[in-house]
């Protein structure tokens, strides 16, 4: 039995903090997603109606049917991983400095956490419960290159890093984070960023991790690591990565106690018959509320509520089970040994409900990721030639993420996904053309069909407007009245919008031509080169593919050509053209334009074989007739 002593015994008692004894080292996802979200209210707004709406899934037994509908039976979902290695210049192989055989050895050693397959860790079949997520090493780095997976940093000429580490927070000992984030960090859609430390914190928190809950704001999304525990037999990485799919520790809401070691009159700390501590109690500890199960403490209902069992007031350095808990009064049922929870037992375990909840995280935010290209060998190629933009959006009048923007585009052969704008990434312009190897953002569609857009925007209750642009006449210039594709004024929540796309008459073929799609907060006056409010903008590249002629006539030997495909006249000119007439047979006037003002023009007539005489006067004079049969 613990003996527990109060203050006012005549007893000498020393006010020795049981930290002080023997120091139990936390995860910081707490101190982490409290500043988070105080810094981005939006981004909190957002996680507690997830929440809810997980709560009324699980009472209504739907979250076990939605998740059952979306996976297949021993389906592994693979997370494309790239691990940042921070040195303050120990040689690969020290104990803060680790090498790849060590990060390759771990990485297994957590995916067999994940599958009940580690030594001692439980799986569906013996009291456990397995998520299917597997860490794969990425193939390719943000410039297409071949990589291990592993990227090594050497910041041994930075003192604030060299002296405390890295912490989450700003204005605390240690390099922010957020600097090597946004200097060092690999593009959180498509790759998950896990950085290994010698020495991490979160505020105050000393910590062996931490890392994110996952949000509709991704910008900042990592799992931070202490390097002393990225090795074998240490679940802390699956812990963390549990935090990562929305798990919450085990004891979330409790409130921590105090207590005070209590020394003899020798001057030793005194020990029960058991050989535990005796403690002086001066606050108790408080057990988390458990009125629903589904919106108290974990949010999960097989975790039994529960103490952290590092809790000052417990002071026993020993594992539990066989002990009674404290909040149900009962033998420990299991969450002592829960791979969420502080402990001295042996992490082994995650519970079916912990994997609904963190399979409902992973499709709903991690969906990039288990799509994610970098698993591929292969470079992707977007290298094209563009017409450069006349302009572009400068600059975004929010200071602040409220997740408003496109996430993913879909068009024919494009598919990429992306993050909102956030002040990690500073992202609200986005050129896809240029360079980028990480997706697929160029793509040709048939000039004479139409071919299915998709957008997804932000995970957001604020409504949002967006529009879409072609520069169909490839000028640089995108005219708000004939090269608008798609635009929908007000968008909801989850709304995904599709659109049938078939390219104007007018637009030049057989060249790339700039897409831009701009996202932003609803009754914001889109237009393509204005600054953003909250949102973004993105730019791809389109081939508007006609096979049956060629934007490279030659016009080296003829000042117009007038040719047809199909059931259109196409006409190119090396000057502007002014004027363009065209009459059937007996002379009735089909088309008359004056003021054309371009050198390409393309006109559907629709009849088939009817003969035309096309008449082309160009503004420096020059006047062409032809006869043409479509």
């Amino acid at each position: 039995m613990k003996k527990l002593y109060y203050l006012g015994l005549a007893l000498a008692l020393s006010s020795f903090s049981i930290a002080q004894e023997k120091l139990p080292i936390e995860c910081a996802t707490e101190s982490l997603m409290e500043n988070f979200f105080k810094e981005n209210p939006e981004a909190k707004k957002e996680y507690d109606l997830f929440n809810l709406e997980l709560s009324e899934l699980t009472k209504s037994g739907k979250l076990k049917q939605n998740i059952l509908s979306r996976t297949q039976q021993s389906k592994i979902y693979e997370i494309p991983i790239v691990v940042h290695i921070i040195s303050k210049g120990d040689s690969i192989g020290h104990t803060d400095n680790p090498a790849d055989k060590q990060i390759i050895d771990w990485i297994n050693y957590t995916n067999d956490v994940f599958a009940g397959k580690a030594d001692k860790v439980l799986d569906d079949t013996n009291g456990g419960a397995t998520i299917p997520v597997k860490f794969v090493f990425a193939k390719v780095d943000p410039k297409g290159n071949p990589t291990n997976g592993i990227d090594r940093i050497d910041l041994s000429g930075n003192e604030q890093f060299v002296k405390n580490g890295l912490n989450g927070s700003a204005n605390y000992p240690g390099l922010h984070d957020k600097e090597v984030i946004t200097k060092y960090g690999w593009e959180p859609t498509k790759y998950y960023n896990i950085y290994v430390a010698h020495y991490i914190a979160s505020g105050t928190t000393v910590a062996n991790g931490y890392a994110n809950y996952p949000t509709g704001d991704l910008g900042g999304d990592r799992s931070v690591m202490l390097a002393k525990v990225s090795k074998v037999g240490e679940q802390t990485m699956a812990h963390e990565f549990g935090h990562g799919l929305g798990l919450r520790h085990t004891h979330e809401g409790f409130i921590a106690g105090e207590a005070n070691l209590v020394k003899g009159a020798d001057g030793k700390y005194l020990k029960d018959e058991n050989g535990d501590y005796v403690i002086n109690i001066t606050k108790a500890a408080v057990c988390p509320t458990n009125n629903d199960c589904t919106k108290n403490g974990d949010l999960v209902c097989d975790t039994e509520p529960s103490l952290s069992l590092y809790d000052p007031t417990i002071n026993l350095y020993r594992c539990l089970t066989g002990g009674i808990n404290q909040c149900t009064n009962n033998p420990y049922a299991g969450v002592e040994q829960n791979i969420m929870s502080y402990t001295y037992c042996f992490r082994n375990r995650f519970t079916p409900g912990q994997v609904e909840r963190a399979l409902a995280h992973l499709f709903k935010y991690r969906e990039s990721l288990i799509n994610s290209p970098v698993l591929n060998n292969q470079k992707i190629d977007n290298n094209t030639t563009l017409v450069e933009a006349v302009c572009t959006p400068k600059a975004i009048d929010s200071k602040t993420a409220y997740t408003i923007g496109t996430i993913n585009v879909n068009f024919n052969e494009i598919n990429n996904w992306t993050t909102t704008f956030n002040t990690y990434e500073n992202n609200f312009y986005k050129d896809y053309t240029k360079d980028y190897t990480l997706a697929k953002t160029t793509t040709n569609i048939p000039y004479d069909k139409p071919t299915k857009l998709t957008l997804r925007l932000g995970d957001t209750s604020n409504k949002m407007t967006t529009k879409v642009y072609i520069d169909y006449n490839n000028d640089g210039v995108f005219s708000e009245t004939d090269e608008v594709v798609f635009s929908k004024a007000e968008v909801l929540q989850n709304e995904i919008l599709t659109a049938d796309i078939t390219p104007s008459s007018k637009a030049v073929y057989n060249k790339p031509l700039r897409m831009r799609i701009i996202t932003d907060y609803v009754g914001t006056d889109i237009k393509s080169c204005n600054n953003l409010r909250y949102g973004d903008a993105e730019d791809y590249a389109v081939t508007i593919v006609n096979n049956l002629i060629t934007n490279d006539l030659n016009l080296n030997q003829n000042e117009i050509i007038i040719a047809t495909s199909k059931s259109e006249v196409i006409i190119k000119a090396k000057n502007i053209i002014s004027k363009i007439s065209i009459t059937d047979i007996s002379g009735k006037l089909i088309y008359s334009g004056n003021n054309i003002n371009q050198k390409d023009f393309i006109k559907s007539l629709g009849n088939n074989n009817q003969i035309y005489i096309v008449v082309v006067e160009l503004k420096n004079g020059e006047k062409i007739s032809k006869k043409i049969i479509l």
